[in-house]
């Protein structure tokens, strides 16, 4: 396993590499005033703007995904019922591989399709953090705490709108995640 984890270190600083050399782009193309700009850091606390939306363990998978729809919401946490903490999570992504695909009953309990464990971070980080860990870690969806509780969710696209105004948008160019990390299996 040392072998993957290297792998990940050399994939996440390659990430890191990326995303500073977008921004030094970013400076040179349109001066000290963006450069500014572009350096300034995104607090996830700032950019929190909806809460998560968490079930039991036990939760059917019917009632999950009722809920999901009824909210027009693309991920549920899973939450542990004694503590709130993320225990795992289901997305829109997972739907098909891990219940549709696989068969699963609808009347299975959540705990036995959520993927785990949930990657998160807190609202002391930055969403140039978050764009690392959603490019490191190959999910499009990030629980946020606050002191170890859990304050809200961010999407991919949350990221994409918080850093694209900083690095530029169209026409001159819009980073989003993928444009940050792509492993070679994807090229």
């Amino acid at each position: 396993h040392l072998g993957e984890v290297l792998t990940l270190k050399s994939d996440y600083d390659e990430a890191e590499k990326r995303l500073r050399e977008a921004l030094t782009v970013r400076r040179q193309l349109f001066g000290s005033e963006s450069a500014e700009v572009a350096d300034t850091l995104i607090s996830l606390a700032d950019l929190l703007r909806r809460k998560a939306h968490g079930v039991s363990p036990a939760t059917p998978l019917a009632q999950a995904l009722r809920e999901m729809h009824e909210r027009r919401i693309g991920s549920v946490l899973v939450l542990d019922d004694d503590t709130g903490a993320a225990l795992g999570i289901l997305t829109r992504h997972d739907i098909l591989g891990r219940i549709t695909l696989a068969g699963l009953p609808l009347d299975t309990p959540i705990a036995q399709a959520m993927s785990a464990p949930v990657h998160t971070l807190s609202t002391a980080d930055t969403a140039q953090d978050a764009a690392l860990a959603m490019s490191r870690f190959g999910v499009r969806h990030l629980p946020v705490t606050d002191r170890g509780q859990l304050a809200g969710i961010l999407t991919d696209r949350d990221i994409k709108l918080a850093l694209g105004p900083d690095l530029g948008s169209p026409p001159e160019r819009e980073l989003a995640v993928r444009d940050v990390y792509q492993p070679e299996s994807y090229l």
